[in-house]
């Protein structure tokens, strides 16, 4: 477990260096709006309902709410205006560019078009031409390919939001948060021991390519890391959304934090089902099942190497 710590550390401290440098941008936007609208495309949902959970959280007087990007482009946008009858700017966009095709292909299109009918914002996306200039009132930061776009897009936004809470509405629990986002490489080898026999279990299901996730708005960045990651056989369902007993009879994993116990139907617990349960504060445990989820990735390596020799 040691190299897998390290390699986990590394990729923490890149993604959180990149990410500092760039915060203080969604910060400037978002500082002093009445409404934010939260856009993501396709599958990629967990940094949105994160951010909205967030704002809601600790920030007073913000209206957040999270919508598909393609949606609120073509039902909501041109039938609502960013700007109220005083003419001044309210609605600030907050877009989280998801990575793999076929959603990446038509999003600088989409924006345009939100930035053509009057709408301001940020646009995170990953791997785009480092010369890509912004589109139009649309300020897009691109985030180069080695680094962890989630937890980027995770640790970028928390960190705004906890800045601004911690000037505009103090208080201990935002403070002890604040420490934590600053300092999540220490935290690597408790969380990894603490749930590494699950981890391993998880693993090799994966690789059996026999496991179903049922997630949480929270938890849904487990599994949104590992599609990330190449392992695209995977399904993933919302703990809100279960329509069938069918799937409860395959191999599944239940992730939730303590405080969304109560969403957890009895039958979803069964001799079958791999509960991984963060006993954290819900604003940064996305961020600690993206840590979580990298380690499948290095296991399963791990696995392979030792096969080979």
């Amino acid at each position: 477990m040691v190299e897998i710590v390290e390699n986990i550390a590394s990729v923490i401290d890149t993604a959180s260096r990149y990410a500092n440098n760039i915060y203080k941008e969604i910060e400037r936007g978002l500082r002093g709006r009445d409404r934010v609208m939260i856009l993501t495309a396709g599958w990629l949902r967990s940094c949105g309902c994160s951010a909205v959970h967030a704002i809601s959280s600790i920030l007073g007087g913000v209206v957040a709410h999270h919508v598909d990007l393609d949606f609120f482009a073509r039902y909501i946008a041109p039938y609502r205006s960013s700007i109220d009858e005083s003419d001044i700017e309210r609605t600030w966009l907050i877009i989280y560019g998801n990575p793999l095709t076929p959603w990446n292909i038509t999003t600088d299109y989409i924006v345009r078009g939100l930035s053509t009918v009057g709408y301001n914002g940020i646009m995170l996306r990953i791997g785009a031409d480092s010369e890509q200039t912004d589109l139009d009132r649309i300020r897009v930061i691109s985030i180069p390919r080695n680094i962890d776009p989630l937890l980027v897009y995770h640790i970028a936004t928390i960190k705004t939001i906890l800045e601004i809470a911690d000037r505009e509405n103090p208080s201990p629990r935002v403070a002890r948060l604040v420490g934590e986002i600053s300092d999540l490489g220490s935290i690597v080898s408790s969380i990894l021991q603490r749930y590494e026999a699950k981890l391993r279990d998880i693993a090799e299901k994966i690789s059996m390519k026999n496991i179903t996730f049922i997630t949480t708005c929270i938890s849904r960045a487990f599994a949104e890391g590992l599609i990330l990651d190449g392992f695209r056989s995977i399904k993933v369902y919302d703990i809100t959304d279960l329509y069938s007993t069918e799937i409860l009879e395959k191999t599944v994993a239940v992730l939730y934090i303590e405080a969304e116990k109560d969403l957890v139907p009895h039958s979803l617990i069964s001799k079958n089902a791999i509960d991984l349960v963060l006993k954290t504060d819900p604003i940064p445990s996305p961020i600690y099942y993206r840590i979580l989820s990298i380690s499948i990735l290095n296991m399963l390596k791990r696995q392979r190497m030792e096969k080979k020799s």
